[in-house]
């Protein structure tokens, strides 16, 4: 089984980055976990939990209304692109959308309203300590420049590990699972896996970048498995590939 899945790595022809964990019995698969890649919109997940941390403490409802206007919408932002006539969205339709269709102008309302330096304060006090967003959604020009959003696949499981642990005790963290399963980008991770298994995941995708991290349910076990890669040459084909060494790696954690 190892053999299968060095072989699917191979496949891929780019830098890949694993992090894999069973949580019940702790087995784990590495691969160049640590290392940091461009989040892509991996990043939106952080983003999230800060959302509800900050309307936690400062009291505020997910109903709040933020506004906008048209020159704020960026590329790839389907609730907007949808909703011409409207100039305002809750907090939780922007939430929502920012995950399950990653729409970026709604991910850039939220990064304003919660703050870039608040967003990187919140992510250090869980332990995220390679997570770092330096850029809004759509600003190619800093990225040309060398700014850019990174994680690690191990950074994105210590969110992940910290919202499985505290789901009982903090109250909003349910809120962030229901979301996360609406996902509908299903291309990598889910690919590799049918209906008896419930996934919350939330993939990335830049130029040469695709990502994708998970918590899968199946059988009264938890599974994490996040997979990113970078410098890749076949787009198409490395989304596939990823969902199939997801199965792998999974199979190996069982």
């Amino acid at each position: 089984m190892m053999d299968q899945i060095v072989n699917l790595i191979d496949k891929i022809e780019g830098k890949v980055g694993i992090y894999a964990q069973r949580l019940d019995t702790e087995k784990k698969y590495l691969y160049h976990n640590s290392i940091l890649f461009p989040s892509a919109s991996v990043i939106k997940l952080p983003i999230l939990y800060c959302l509800y941390k900050k309307c936690e403490l400062d009291n505020i409802s997910l109903d709040c209304q933020l506004s906008f206007q048209k020159k704020d919408i960026v590329g790839d932002s389907p609730l907007f692109e949808d909703n011409l006539v409207q100039n305002s969205f809750s907090l939780y339709q922007l939430a929502y959308f920012m995950i399950t269709v990653s729409d970026n102008t709604a991910t850039n309302i939220l990064i304003d309203f919660i703050g870039i330096n608040t967003i990187n304060e919140f992510i250090k006090s869980i332990g995220m300590n390679k997570t770092f967003l330096k850029r809004k959604m759509y600003d190619f020009e800093s990225r040309k420049i060398g700014i850019d959003n990174e994680t690690s696949p191990e950074d994105i499981a210590i969110l992940f590990r910290f919202l499985l642990k505290n789901k009982d005790e903090i109250r909003f963290i349910n809120d962030i699972f229901k979301i996360l399963f609406e996902q509908k980008d299903l291309e990598k991770i889910p690919s590799g896996f049918d209906n008896s298994f419930k996934i919350a995941n939330k993939p990335g995708e830049l130029d040469g970048v695709r990502n994708d991290a998970s918590i899968i349910f199946h059988e009264n076990n938890t599974y994490i498995i996040n997979i990113f890669t970078e410098n890749i040459i076949d787009e198409i084909k490395t989304d596939i590939l990823i969902g199939k060494l997801a199965r792998q790696i999974f199979e190996y954690l069982s």
